[in-house]
């Protein structure tokens, strides 16, 4: 969805941008604006960002964070900021002609008012505005003005009502071709890296979880609409991946096993994605849930997700992993004891006690082997 399509923008509120504004064109495809802390991962992860984004012919690249606030502590501050513009600059200079936008999301208040200075915000290309819950079209229009009077006017303004999701451009044709040999290439690697079990992550929003969804696939091909077809795609991919990875070792797959949220992925939708998985020749599922889209709403609690795995164990018939607020040792075989699922993975518990297996291990009386340099 383009700003210029945006039904909250009107000449009246000064939003009309000219229409050589790089953002404006994103319904064109001339560039990708991406957001949400990505530049926190490091320079070199911007740089590899902006150079494929050039060498597959897009004209710009945006790239923005969170202004830190109560909700987002996180955030940069003024001297993040500063930091940020300095290498942006030294990596403008590397790109060249290529242009890389720099941005900032900042949040409004019940009444229309930035949580931000004139000054800092005053210095971007762009602006990423947060309304409050609820926020009438009044108040979006009141945040327009606000920002519009302190920015330059070629600059884009995108509002993005709490609990919805901002809508990013429309991508360009995906090569899946050229996907599917990117798959082989990474197991072809797991294969000579040496690894036992190789995993495809289908669930929590990433490609191949974007075919299973019916949240996020909107497409009207043979690879859209129904089940079965939001499934042939990902399992093309399982299928080549399986003819390049050793018979003697398994290959699992993760799903999320409901979407939480209206119109998404149920339970019974990932029984069907399991089966489908066991006709291919997968020898054990991982089975997550959620994080498709922003305005899901999980129900949490102990185990939460291990009823997902134990259906999918029972019915039908096939090796299943459980995660999911799974923190002691004794939650681990009560799992696997009442046959609830073969394997427990854990990973917020290792987080909070990185030697989780010694102590499980001491606690049951098993000899754990030190490792080799406290021996002595």
């Amino acid at each position: 969805m383009s700003p210029a399509t945006d039904p909250g923008l009107s000449p009246d509120d000064g939003f009309v941008s000219p229409p050589d504004s790089p953002l404006i064109q994103q319904c064109d495809v001339k560039g990708v604006l991406h957001s949400h802390s990505v530049y926190c991962e490091g320079a070199h992860t911007l740089r590899d960002m902006a150079r494929t984004a050039r060498e597959i012919g897009l004209e710009y690249l945006g790239v923005s964070d969170h202004f830190r606030s109560a909700n987002h502590p996180a955030g940069l501050d003024d001297a993040g900021f500063a930091r940020q513009r300095e290498e942006i600059e030294q990596l403008r200079v590397e790109l060249g002609d290529f242009d890389l936008l720099h941005g900032i999301e900042v949040e409004a208040d019940a009444e229309g008012h930035l949580i931000c200075r004139d000054e800092l915000l005053a210095s971007f290309d762009y602006v990423i505005v947060s309304l409050p819950d609820g926020g009438e079209m009044s108040v979006e229009a009141r945040t327009r003005r606000a920002v519009r009077a302190v920015m330059e006017p070629n600059v884009t303004i995108i509002s993005k009502p709490a609990g919805s999701v901002m809508l990013d451009p429309p991508p360009w044709p995906m090569d899946m071709d050229a996907v599917l040999a990117d798959y082989v290439r990474s197991s072809e690697y797991a294969v000579e890296a040496g690894f036992d079990l190789l995993e495809i992550h289908m669930a929590h929003g990433y490609l191949l979880a974007s075919f299973l969804s019916p949240l996020t696939n909107e497409r009207t091909d043979e690879y859209g609409g129904s089940l079965e077809n939001r499934l042939r795609f990902p399992l093309e991919v399982f299928d080549a991946c399986r003819t390049v990875w050793p018979d003697e070792r398994p290959m699992s797959v993760r799903i999320s096993a409901v979407d939480w949220a209206p119109g998404g992925m149920q339970p019974e939708d990932a029984v069907e994605v399991a089966r489908a998985l066991k006709a291919h020749h997968c020898d054990i599922v991982d089975v997550s849930a959620g994080q498709t889209v922003a305005f899901q709403k999980p129900i949490y609690g102990r185990l939460f997700q291990t009823p997902f795995a134990d259906r999918i164990r029972h019915e039908v018939g096939m090796a299943t992993m459980s995660v999911g607020n799974i923190s002691s040792w004794m939650d681990v075989n009560t799992i696997i004891a009442s046959g609830r699922a073969d394997l427990c993975l854990l990973a917020r518990a290792h987080l909070f006690d990185p030697h989780w297996t010694r102590h499980a291990a001491y606690m049951q009386g098993y000899d754990l082997e030190w490792p080799d340099p406290y021996k002595s």
